[in-house]
């Protein structure tokens, strides 16, 4: 509740000055508040007292305009355009329409689980936009000379303003990669914006500017496990293998049943050399998901390159049952039959690979093994 409080005054500021926008504002870019005492908190609640204040006595000016009128009921029934009772009901509905729709994205009122985010702003600043109007609109009605020069110059500047930076912003959001620098910019302690940023950095191939931005992810919010293992999977790809052993088995510790992470496990220990925990990590993986035809197949390289061929055919012919498709299995399974004497099924295992592979030079290639092992019979 008392952060939901801090927070509606930045709501404000952002409505007044938006200078510095984000598309995140999570996990910890926003500090929980503890204390009513907090500075913050504090000036956010006097921000809205004075708010509330204003809403309640444009009520009552606008009652009290009524029945100098000689009107009776409620204030809120029709008169005059431009007449003071007009102005303090506009304030009064104005003031009204952003309370209300602020009220329910606010978390102060209901939950909604979004701390912040600018988009929930959109139906409040209809309110917002409208005491701008009726500003002006008082501004224009002023008696004084000068009062159309001030108002047409206010409106003026507000125009330009708020129009430059939307074409500034608009520069933020032509791809992800902008939006989320910039997020990263303005809202620097937001774990997910770095990890956001992190996996687009990785997706340009920029690994190290990748491991810094999970890093500093992870410093935010340690216990995010998809941060780590996509950490893991960026210092497998750099050949950082026992960093990448440590980042797999932390997030093991937490969820030793993700499979993935096991699967990815096994990969960085078959490229470290490490056979016996390779497979090991290959066996877990397949006993929480036992229909996961790549672990097989891996799990039949290990056993290949351990010299299991019995194992290995096993492992091969079983990610081909629960995958037939899969042409990486059906090609190790043609080596492995080549490997034990066995032309005549090696050959059918390479046809196989051949009828769904992809790759053509792959494909060309096992064309000419079949025809050299058929010359060699």
């Amino acid at each position: 509740m008392l952060t939901a409080i801090k927070v509606s005054a930045k709501y404000l500021g952002l409505l007044c000055f938006p200078l510095r926008l984000s598309a995140d504002y999570s996990y910890n870019q926003i500090p929980v508040s503890a204390s009513i005492f907090e500075r913050e908190v504090f000036v956010s609640i006097g921000i809205w007292g004075m708010i509330l204040i204003a809403w309640m006595w444009s009520y009552r000016r606008a009652a009290e305009e009524q029945r100098s009128r000689g009107a009776v009921g409620t204030p809120l029934l029709p008169c005059p355009p431009c007449s003071p009772a007009a102005v303090w009901r506009g304030m009064f509905f104005a003031v009204g329409l952003f309370l209300v729709t602020f009220s329910l994205a606010s978390n102060v009122v209901l939950p909604i689980g979004t701390i912040m985010a600018e988009r929930l702003l959109y139906l409040p600043s209809l309110g917002f936009c409208m005491l701008l109007g009726l500003a002006c609109d008082r501004l224009f009605a002023l008696d004084y000379r000068g009062a159309r020069t001030v108002a047409m110059a206010g409106i003026a500047a507000i125009t330009v303003g708020y129009a430059a930076r939307t074409v500034m912003r608009n520069r933020d959001w032509r791809d992800e990669f902008a939006l989320f620098s910039s997020a990263a910019r303005v809202s620097p302690n937001s774990a997910k914006v770095h990890y956001n940023l992190g996996t687009l950095y990785k997706d340009r191939g920029l690994s190290d500017r990748a491991v810094a931005e999970y890093k500093r992810a992870l410093e935010i919010e340690p216990g995010l496990l998809v941060i780590r293992f996509n950490l893991g999977n960026v210092y497998r790809e750099l050949g950082r293998l026992d960093e990448a052993i440590v980042a797999y088995r932390r997030v093991l510790q937490a969820r030793p049943d993700l499979v993935e992470v096991l699967y990815n496990l096994g990969m960085a220990y078959k490229d470290k050399g490490l056979l016996e925990e390779a497979a090991d990590a290959y066996r877990r993986a397949l006993e929480v998901r036992p229909d996961y035809a790549d672990a097989h197949n891996n799990l039949g390289n290990i056993y290949k390159r351990m010299g299991s061929l019995d194992q290995a055919v096993a492992e091969y012919l079983e990610a081909l049952r629960i995958r037939p498709d899969l042409a990486e299995a059906h090609y190790n399974l043609g080596v492995a039959y080549e490997r034990m004497g066995r032309i005549a099924e090696a050959v059918g295992a390479y046809k196989d690979f051949v009828r769904y592979a992809r790759n053509r030079r792959q494909v060309e290639m096992v064309r000419e093994r079949i025809r050299r092992r058929r010359e060699a019979r």
